[in-house]
């Protein structure tokens, strides 16, 4: 069964709450890019919005952690 664009496709199977209180991670990642904010109901909504501010919490330590890494002695190496 093809998926439409604009159907709503995790409103109702996922619970927010759970994916809004989880450790960001690849299920999160899942759920979050998955969403259709316009198929989620009000009570959902906040939830939605709490998980991607984890998940961007979440990438933008990863990439500090690589920056902070790749600015160290002798671990850039050569670029060529």
């Amino acid at each position: 069964m093809e998926q439409v664009a604009d159907e709503p496709v995790v409103a109702a199977a996922v619970d927010w709450s759970a994916v809004a209180g989880a450790v960001p991670g690849a299920a999160s990642f899942g759920a979050v890019s998955a969403a259709c904010p316009a198929g989620l109901s009000p009570a959902q909504l906040p939830d939605l919005i709490v998980a991607t501010d984890r998940l961007i919490s979440h990438l933008q330590a990863v990439q500090v952690a690589a920056v902070a890494e790749f600015s160290l002695p002798g671990r850039s190496g050569s670029m060529q």
